[in-house]
C-alpha cells in the first residue's frame, strides 16, 4: 500500500478569491454589494487600490453558457462604465450597485466568490452565486433574432 505524504497546513494565505458578493436592503430599495480584501487587491490588482484614481468596471453576460459568470476589470476615475469604490476600515474595497435582475427581498450575507479565471493582473472572473445569476436571454424576449 502506497504511503500518503502530510503535509503541515499553511494558515498564512487564505483560502478562495477574497472577492465576495451581499445583498442588502435599506428604505430606498436593494442594492448589491461586492468587497474586495486587502490581500485579494495585491494578488489580483497588484497593488492596493485608491478611491481617487480607481473605479470596478463589471461585466456580465445572459448568454446560456456564461450567466454564471462576472468579470471586474480595474478602471480610472474616468471611465464611464467604471463604479466607485471605497475602502473600508480593514483595507476591504468595497463598491455598491443596483441589482442586475429582480432579487428576492430581504438580506444576503457575504459569501466569496470562486475565481473562474484571472487573464491578467487587473482583471479577474469569478463564479455568481445562483441568486446573483442574470435570467438567460431566450429567443423571443424582446430581441430581435438578428441580435442574437
Amino acid at each position: 500500500m502506497p504511503q500518503l505524504k502530510i503535509l503541515p497546513f499553511d494558515g498564512s494565505k487564505p483560502a478562495g478569491s477574497g472577492i465576495s458578493i451581499s445583498q442588502g436592503e435599506v428604505t430606498a430599495g436593494q442594492f448589491v454589494k461586492i468587497s474586495i480584501v486587502a490581500d485579494a487587491q495585491l494578488e489580483r490588482f497588484g497593488r492596493t487600490l485608491d478611491p481617487d484614481k480607481d473605479t470596478f468596471v463589471l461585466t456580465l453576460c445572459d448568454d446560456k453558457g456564461k450567466s454564471h459568470l462576472l468579470g471586474i476589470k480595474l478602471g480610472t476615475v474616468d471611465d464611464a462604465d467604471g463604479l466607485p469604490i471605497k475602502i473600508h476600515a480593514r483595507g476591504s474595497a468595497v463598491t455598491q450597485m443596483a441589482p442586475w435582475c429582480h432579487l428576492a427581498p430581504g438580506k444576503r450575507p457575504a459569501k466569496q466568490m470562486p475565481l473562474a479565471h484571472a487573464p491578467r493582473i487587473g482583471e479577474v472572473v469569478l463564479k455568481l452565486p445562483e441568486w446573483a445569476r442574470p435570467p438567460i436571454a431566450k429567443i423571443g424576449s424582446g430581441k430581435s433574432i438578428m441580435d442574437m
